[in-house]
């Protein structure tokens, strides 16, 4: 008996890393993620197998479950890095509602792998919170002082009539910088319109629609990608920058499209992790509950 219980596992591992290793990546990430460092890591096959640190995910809640899992007693395992190996040939809006449910219980740098510099190439994008996450006021929230967002601070009780503060580019705090686009993220999937509507008009901010790996949607007019112009602008321009990505993309036309926007990111000033503009993807179904309420931020496109 035991030696039939031992060669099922051996069957299922083998089954299992098989799966993540006939997983083809796309090709061209422009980003570097040290795989030595520290992270989690999610494999996405080409028949839409999920795993987590190789562990086969049947539920999406099971994600953010085992991430509170890797954090809480008794691993305390920690990391700042997610890295996603997806096939190529996945449906984008698989990975996107595994970013959403990775919002629900974490925060930190998501890296797309691509194929290619020993698999180190990625696009590397930072995410927090998700319009999955159940909000409430109380327990963990931001310090607010003369109206600025600075940093956290645990066990507050927030009365739900506040003003909403000022953001700021940067603020420095015991030498460490701390920058406005966490809250903004954090805000921007509360679902409450009028204080989102509050923090975007502090901001210099466009939209655009991604439909096609040759063109985007901005204000009805169709742009290639090949249009330098007007993609500089648009990233010149703008502080953040959303995006309505087509449920019908594939995973590799995604990262074909992304890497003519992410090339043109650049650095925030004193700062060498966060880029300008800041890329909000929307969900669906989170612009639909937005619409719904009053706010469509895809209007003029």
């Amino acid at each position: 008996m035991k030696k039939q219980i031992t060669l099922i596992v051996c069957f299922l591992f083998v089954k299992v890393f098989s799966q993540i290793e006939n997983i083809q990546l796309p090709k061209g990430g422009i980003d570097f993620f040290d795989t030595k460092t520290k992270h989690y890591t999610i494999h996405v096959t080409a028949n839409r197998e999920v795993f987590f640190n190789k562990k086969r995910i049947r539920f999406w809640d099971q994600i953010s479950s085992l991430i509170l899992e890797e954090i809480r007693i008794p691993k305390f395992n920690a990391v700042g890095d997610i890295v996603i190996y997806a096939d190529k040939k996945t449906d984008y809006y698989i990975l996107q509602r595994i970013k959403d449910e990775i919002g629900k219980s974490w925060s930190g740098f998501i890296h797309y792998m691509s194929k290619g510099g020993k698999n180190k190439t990625c696009l590397s994008y930072y995410i927090r919170s998700s319009f999955l996450t159940e909000k409430d006021f109380k327990g963990y929230h931001d310090l607010y002082e003369n109206d600025v967002i600075l940093t956290k601070k645990e066990n507050m009780v927030l009365n739900t009539e506040f003003k909403v503060p000022i953001l700021k580019s940067y603020y420095k705090n015991n030498n460490r910088i701390i920058l406005w686009q966490p809250e903004f993220l954090n805000f921007f999937f509360t679902e409450e319109v009028p204080k989102i509507e509050e923090y975007i008009k502090q901001v210099k901010y466009d939209a655009i629609s991604i439909d096609s790996q040759e063109q985007f949607v901005h204000r009805k007019e169709y742009v290639d990608y090949t249009n330098n112009k007007k993609l500089d602008k648009l990233v010149k321009e703008n502080d953040v920058l959303f995006l309505d990505i087509s449920t019908t993309l594939t995973f590799g036309s995604y990262y074909k499209v992304m890497i003519q926007i992410q090339k043109k990111r650049h650095n925030q000033k004193k700062n060498s992790t966060l880029r300008k503009p800041l890329l909000i993807e929307v969900p669906y179904l989170y612009n639909e509950q937005l619409k719904e309420k009053g706010l469509d931020i895809f209007k003029q496109n």
